[in-house]
Formats: structure tokens, C-alpha cells, sequence
């Protein structure tokens, strides 16, 4: 089975403006700890974001990469 899971206020925080540095980009523990669970008990996780931030021009792609291996890394550590 697969879970989606939203990025911005579900897995971290959220911001009016969009999280837009990886300084600002800040992991829920408890969303880690539902990851993790999730993961022991057979689930797959997928998470969904729409960061419109970049074809604005307000987040460049290296960024939001960094962000997402940021992400993967303290998952995979839970």
C-alpha cells in the first residue's frame, strides 16, 4: 500500500511565502516518527509538494533538491 503525504505543513514547517532556503526548511520530528512507523508496518511513502516558488524564479531547483536529501536522510535515519 501507498501513503501520500503533503510536504509543507505536513512533514515540515510551513511559511506564508514558502520555504524558499534550506535554513528555513524545518522537519516535524512527529512527521518523521509517522514515516518511520508507517515504513515498519509495510507502507510505502510517497510525499507530494507543488513549490510554484520555481517557476517563479523564487527557489532554484539546486535548492529544493538540497531540501529533499535533507528530507531523505533524517527518514531514513527514523
Amino acid at each position: 500500500m501507498l501513503v501520500l503525504l503533503d510536504r509543507d505543513g505536513v512533514i515540515n514547517r510551513d511559511a506564508l511565502e514558502g520555504i524558499l532556503r534550506v535554513e528555513d526548511f524545518h522537519i516535524f520530528p512527529q512527521a518523521l516518527e509517522a514515516i518511520a512507523a508507517l515504513t515498519k508496518a509495510g507502507f510505502h511513502i510517497a510525499i507530494c509538494t507543488n513549490q510554484s516558488a520555481i517557476g517563479r524564479g523564487n527557489l532554484a531547483q539546486e535548492t529544493l533538491n538540497e531540501m529533499h536529501a535533507m528530507l531523505q536522510h533524517e527518514a531514513a535515519k527514523a
